[in-house]
């Protein structure tokens, strides 16, 4: 009923009405569990590019761009580095990388978190 729909099974008095609404909230209990085991633990990393395609940018640079203008990053000795108020947050790696000349760089990638900051950023917005 109504009346029982709207309170947890705890608080149910009929038996079978309390155990069938325990199901519900089992199941529920369990999905919430999985979908959070699973965006805890997925170690996949994330190119600008890739996140500038998913929100509909022309390039990782135009996206690079606004982050900078945005005061989120900034660029030291050709990479991007995120300001101080952003460290620290797990929103990126730094990943080190060898180009075919020996030429050591760095590459900046983002974690699951930072692709759920950077969505969320541009989530009321047109992207160019």
């Amino acid at each position: 009923t109504n009346a029982t729909a709207n309170r947890p099974s705890y608080m149910i008095d009929d038996q079978i009405e309390r155990a069938k609404m325990w199901i519900v909230e089992e199941q529920e209990r369990r999905t919430l569990i999985a979908v959070n085991n699973a965006l805890m633990h997925v170690s996949k990393t994330y190119a600008t590019s890739e996140l500038a395609k998913e929100l509909g940018f022309k390039s990782a640079t135009i996206l690079n761009t606004t982050l900078h203008n945005q005061g989120i990053q900034y660029k030291c000795n050709g990479t991007w580095m995120l300001y101080a108020k952003y460290t620290g947050l797990g929103l990126v790696e730094t990943k080190q990388d060898f180009a075919k000349n020996g030429y050591l760089y760095y590459n900046l990638r983002w974690t699951q978190k930072g692709r759920a900051f950077v969505i969320a950023l541009f989530a009321d917005r047109e992207v160019a």
